[in-house]
């Protein structure tokens, strides 16, 4: 007997909405509700001086290109007492899934879980995916400016890496303008992922692939470059095992000369650090207690062993021996010695990504001379006269001749 599928019942609270699918009741917590509540809602007045700041072009040079990371950098990492101030709500903005968590928490409401929310983002305009693992938004239609102003606005759930994503794409708005910023990077589906330095870009899997990586080169850890770069500073390696559930793994950071900026909205410092600071910053995070999110996790892996899957997809290791790092890790602390020692060995091999400013300039030089050429010749033909059937076909082909691919889907 096949089973109907019912339309959305009725909210049966001010709270909590129940979607009916196959007879099995779906409910959403009320973190959820109130989130996409304040996805529909305007941005405040401060939030909106600043994305109006975006729409006009500037100079295309490196300086302005910096400035504009900048900016976003402190907005991004505005603290959670200036967001209630300057957006109006402490959940507007881009948190990390934990620290959204326990704002929500904390402010006296029924409690949720990170894995209720993680994939939290305006959904209007973004779709939040996972795939392999990984997990990525795709932004689908032809004004990518206006979608990265909504999902500024949030509440947004992203990692370390699609920070550093969002602060080149501001950084390049900031510079060029809403206008050929769209024109640029409005023709395809626009990607935020959680990889950075992955060589291989595959237009198949761009889940896999950083978007941006072909205006960057690779350069060695050691290297220092004035300009713009993206590099990872890496925790114990046992960090995972001592906090199943916490985020600070690894921090991707954007480099500025000598200046690491993180994103840390939780922390009193997040910008122009030193790369001491950054490793003091993942030492100490190790020797924290685990907290509910790492026990959580454990009861993640509890459940996963007891319906008969044995190996963690990422790690590699059996659930069984996880739960059991996991106890043995808890009261483990190390000194700030081991870790710098560990933490060479980790570096070992790595590399940073240094922004190519003329490459980038290049590109954009190549798309408008290709945009115009297509233009001259539209007008230049236009001027016969075609009947109406071949004049639909000439447009037709004209028109996608104007889209501009973008270059960083090649692969």
């Amino acid at each position: 007997m096949k089973h109907k599928v019912s339309r959305n019942h009725k909210s049966i609270s001010s709270k909590v909405k129940t979607t009916i699918i196959f007879n099995k009741p779906i409910f959403l917590h009320e973190a959820i509700l109130h989130f996409q509540k304040m996805h529909n809602s305007a941005a405040s007045s401060y939030l909106s001086k600043y994305l109006q700041s975006l729409k006009k072009p500037r100079n295309h040079t490196m300086k302005v290109f910096i400035s504009g990371i900048k900016k976003f950098n402190k907005i991004a990492n505005l603290s959670y007492a200036k967001r209630e101030k300057l957006y109006g709500s402490k959940f507007s903005g881009l948190h990390y899934c934990n620290d959204l968590v326990d704002l929500w928490n904390n402010n006296g409401n029924k409690n949720v879980k990170a894995k209720e929310i993680i994939r939290t983002a305006p959904m209007r305009w973004w779709d939040y995916r996972i795939n392999k693992h990984y997990l990525y938004l795709v932004y689908c239609g032809k004004d990518p400016s206006k979608a990265l102003d909504k999902l500024l606005q949030g509440p947004t759930v992203i990692d370390c890496a699609m920070f550093c994503q969002l602060s080149i794409w501001f950084g390049i708005r900031y510079m060029i303008g809403n206008r050929l910023f769209n024109q640029l990077f409005g023709s395809k589906p626009f990607y935020l992922t959680q990889v950075i330095y992955n060589h291989r870009q595959s237009s198949c899997k761009p889940y896999m692939k950083n978007p941006l990586m072909p205006f960057f080169n690779v350069i060695s850890l050691e290297k220092r470059e004035p300009a713009v770069c993206l590099s990872v500073v890496s925790n114990h390696k046992d960090y995972s095992f001592k906090h199943p559930g916490g985020v600070d793994q690894n921090e991707n950071c954007i480099v500025i000369g000598d200046a690491y900026t993180i994103f840390a909205p939780n922390e009193e410092s997040s910008l122009n650090l030193t790369k001491a600071e950054v490793d003091n910053y993942l030492f100490e995070s190790f020797n924290k207690l685990p907290d509910l999110h790492d026990k959580e996790k454990v009861n993640a892996y509890t459940y996963a062993l007891h319906h008969h899957q044995s190996i963690h997809p990422v790690l590699k290791l059996s659930y069984e021996r996880l739960i059991y790092l996991s106890k043995i890790y808890a009261n483990k602390t190390i000194s700030k010695r081991e870790w710098l020692t560990n933490s060479k060995k980790m570096s070992e091999g790595m590399f940073k990504l240094a922004f190519d400013y003329n490459k980038f300039h290049t590109w954009i030089s190549v798309q408008k001379k290709v945009r115009n050429n297509s233009l001259m010749l539209f007008l230049l033909l236009a001027k016969v006269d075609f009947s109406m059937s071949l004049r639909k076909i000439f447009h037709s082909h004209v028109m996608r001749r104007l889209r501009l691919d973008k270059v960083y889907d090649d692969s």
